[in-house]
């Protein structure tokens, strides 16, 4: 018999969505998480394997005896790096937009609620540990990152989202993109959810935790549709890291120079030199952007501004 390989692979790499403010929160979990992650592979190359199961098994939550910390703790620790890697892939792409959709403040409660709803679900739902075997600490950020794609569905369903495909097949790459609506793609996530959910029922030990991830989604609608209607989603104005900001029409005589920029083949502004100054600082512009204003006669690089 020939052995062949065949291995496909789907990643989200993309959200139609410009952010209007600077993702501070959603990077200060990814730092976090990265920092934990560290620890965990520094205390791997000193101690070996041991070494790291006992870091995940003080901060991950162990369902037969927890750790009053560990409600927390166990969001930001990860089982590998393919673990952490794909789960701040997620984080980066759906997180950044629900910060910016409902403000930093209330992006830190919704993540953490989020998350601690998604283990209580778990709780409720996980199926039970076979006597005998050794405790299998529940790790990862996938519960709060359910939940803001739960948000993400719940108020973004009408983009779209570039999914990033390869395929190794008879030791040849195959590569590609799509860019699905994203209500297709959320509700693909969601039911993939649901069926594992269903499908763990009938097996027990260590695996994906489904049903944090349908806990997360839900509650992260939920918390969401909460926000929207108590406070609104229009994002404040955060000072100097607002990314684009709201224009108000101002009267003819004060009408600053406008801008225009042209990036990812869109055209986007008008805006102020200051404005276009703030976002370089940023890195939300790199020097392959085009720019022009009244008087050229062309677009120019944006560092020549």
């Amino acid at each position: 018999m020939r052995a062949f390989l065949f291995i496909p692979i789907f990643l989200p790499v993309g959200v139609e969505y410009r952010t209007r403010r600077f993702p501070v929160v959603t990077f200060t979990i990814m730092g976090i998480c990265a920092a934990v992650h560290l620890v965990s592979i520094l205390l791997w190359l000193n101690g070996g394997m041991e070494a790291s199961r006992e870091f995940a098994l003080t901060l991950g939550f162990i369902p037969e005896a927890p750790n009053w910390y560990s409600w927390l703790t166990h969001m930001f620790t990860h089982a590998d790096i393919f673990h952490l890697l794909g789960n701040m892939v997620y984080l980066f792409l759906f997180g950044s937009c629900v910060e910016d959709q409902m403000g930093r403040g209330k992006f830190i409660v919704f993540y953490l609620v989020g998350g601690l709803i998604a283990l209580g679900v778990y709780m409720l739902l996980a199926p039970a540990y076979v006597p005998g075997d050794p405790h299998i600490p529940l790790v990862g950020a996938s519960g709060a990152i359910s939940a803001c794609m739960g948000a993400f569905a719940l108020t973004l369903h009408h983009t779209r989202i570039t999914i990033k495909w390869i395929i190794f097949f008879f030791f040849r790459i195959f590569s590609g993109e799509w860019h699905l609506p994203a209500k297709l793609v959320m509700s693909f996530y969601f039911l993939s959810d649901v069926w594992g959910m269903i499908d763990s029922f009938q097996r027990s030990g260590g695996g994906v935790a489904f049903s944090a991830h349908v806990g997360g989604f839900l509650a992260g609608m939920g918390l969401m549709a909460i926000i929207k209607h108590t406070f609104g989603l229009e994002p404040a104005d955060d000072g100097e890291d607002v990314l684009v900001v709201r224009r108000k029409r101002p009267r003819a005589a004060i009408v600053p120079a406008s801008i225009y920029l042209f990036a990812n083949e869109n055209q986007l502004g008008p805006f102020t030199r200051s404005q276009i100054q703030q976002m370089r600082e940023l890195g939300s512009l790199d020097a392959g952007t085009l720019y022009w204003e009244d008087g050229m006669e062309d677009w120019r690089a944006v560092d020549e501004i």
